[in-house]
Order: C-alpha cells, then sequence, then structure tokens
C-alpha cells in the first residue's frame, strides 16, 4: 500500500498496539466499576476532608450524596464514634462524583442544624407558644429571616416593643438579650455566619473544627462562607483525583503486563511477522 515495507510494519505495529491500548482501557474500566475504585476515593478524600466521624458519617450517608451503603443519619440524631465509624465502613455505593455545591449545601445545613436550635431555640419555643395571630407569624417570619440571612434583629426589636401582651413581649426580649450575650461571647457581630460558628463548638475534632475556623474567619455571610468551603472541597477533589489517577497508572501497567505475558507479546517476532 505504501511501496514500501518499512512503513507497512511500522503501521501494522501501530495497529496492533493500539488494540492492545484499547484492551488494558477497556479492562481498566472493568475493574475501576466493579471494585469501585472511583467511589473508594472518594470516600478517602472526604475522609481527609471531614475529619471529625461524626459530622462525616451523618455527611456520607445524607440523601443527596450517599456514598456509602447504610441507612440515613439523620442531622441531629445523635450517634456515638464507634457507629459513625462503622456507618462509614459499611461499603462504598457506586457514586463518581460529587457536585460541590451540593457538598457545600450539606456540610453548612448539618453544622446549623445544632447551633439554631442552641441559639434561637428559646425564641422559637415563646413563639410557637403565643396564640395564633398576625403577631405570631410576623415574628415568626421575622426569626426565620434572622437565622438564614442574619438580617432583622432591629426588626424583631421593634416588633418585640410593640407586641401588646406583656407576658410575651418581656419573654422574648430577654431570650433576644441572652442571644445577644452569646453573640458577643463569641466575638462576633449578629449575622447569619454566627449559626456557622456556632456550629463549630459541636465539632469533637480539634483539627477539623480549626480548619472550618480558619475558613469561616475571613467571611462575612453564609453566600461567602459557601464560597470559601466549596474552594477547600475542590482543592481536595483535585488531590483526590490525581491520587486516582495514579492508581490506575498502576492498575494500567499491571495489566498491560498481564496482557504481554498471556498473549506472548513480542515485538520482534510481530515485527519479523509483518514484514
Amino acid at each position: 500500500m505504501f511501496d514500501s515495507p518499512i512503513l507497512e510494519v511500522i503501521v501494522g505495529m501501530i495497529f496492533i498496539y493500539s488494540l492492545l491500548s484499547v484492551l488494558v482501557t477497556q479492562i481498566n474500566t472493568v475493574v475501576a466499576t466493579v471494585l469501585r475504585l472511583r467511589a473508594r476515593h472518594l470516600l478517602e478524600g472526604i475522609t481527609e476532608l471531614v475529619q471529625d466521624p461524626i459530622l462525616r458519617a451523618k455527611l456520607v450517608t445524607h440523601p443527596l450524596i450517599r456514598l456509602v451503603n447504610s441507612d440515613l443519619v439523620l442531622p441531629d440524631q445523635r450517634i456515638t464514634k464507634e457507629q459513625a465509624d462503622q456507618i462509614v465502613n459499611s461499603g462504598v455505593q457506586a457514586v463518581t462524583w460529587i457536585n460541590p455545591k451540593t457538598f457545600t449545601d450539606v456540610l453548612i445545613t448539618l453544622l446549623r442544624v445544632d447551633s439554631d436550635k442552641e441559639l434561637f431555640g428559646a425564641l422559637f419555643d415563646i413563639i410557637d407558644g403565643m396564640p395564633p395571630g398576625g403577631d405570631r407569624r410576623r415574628l415568626r417570619l421575622i426569626v426565620n429571616r434572622l437565622t438564614t440571612t442574619g438580617e432583622g434583629l432591629d426588626e424583631l426589636r421593634q416588633a418585640l416593643a410593640n407586641l401588646p401582651e406583656a407576658i410575651y413581649r418581656e419573654a422574648l426580649t430577654e431570650a433576644l438579650d441572652e442571644i445577644d450575650d452569646e453573640i458577643g461571647q463569641m466575638g462576633l457581630e449578629p449575622t447569619s455566619i454566627v449559626s456557622l460558628m456556632a456550629g463549630l463548638r459541636n465539632i469533637a475534632n480539634p483539627y477539623f473544627r480549626t480548619a472550618l475556623q480558619t475558613i469561616l474567619s475571613t467571611t462575612q455571610n453564609v453566600e461567602q462562607a459557601a464560597e470559601q468551603i466549596e474552594t477547600w472541597f475542590n482543592e481536595q477533589m483535585d488531590r483526590t483525583t490525581t491520587a486516582y489517577k495514579r492508581t490506575m497508572i498502576y492498575w494500567s501497567l499491571g495489566v498491560g503486563i498481564l496482557i504481554a505475558v498471556v498473549l506472548n507479546v513480542d515485538t520482534l517476532n510481530i515485527a519479523r511477522t509483518l514484514w
């Protein structure tokens, strides 16, 4: 075809080794799928990132992530460290990727679930005990906005001052003063990040708590906190992807050597035959 035996041998060799390369790639894909190597590396990456075992167990079983074969652990559910380790080691699902925004939203929700109750639980309890009506509905909306955005504190105080029932006005004012004192003790302004910073107090692992404190210390609201956490997650996933690629390179070398031995792939013999 090329009127040159040398060129024809070269093309033939390229064709043969291309087929062998495709075969190695397909075998690697099957191995990675059966052994769920990508999911295992994801779990290892999250383990390095979220070093608190209890928070990690709640995160990897969350319905939006579902990385392990275990029942859902509710955000406010109490579990021991031994139970958390057992959950994480229960086997991985066939998950190959986690959306950074999903991870961020789940982590923020888990951090805030207890702190919202601790900080604003007294307000909600008093408001829920009020008679149904416009005052209770308006106060509930203001407190909800305060916990989610950090805005509405002045509006809440104004609404409390206008409450006709003195018993609820005094109780809510006292509860709000206690919240102000607690926020002041943390050295924070009454913004939405207060719930996140308060949630760090419930993290037992000092390394993970310090890491989050460092990340959140430069943020002023939940949106900035989410951006910082998402960047942190992406950096860890980049390292995880690098480790996964390295693992697949080792698998490729092993599978390639195995195929070469089994099929007796002899380059000199193949070239001589083509010639």
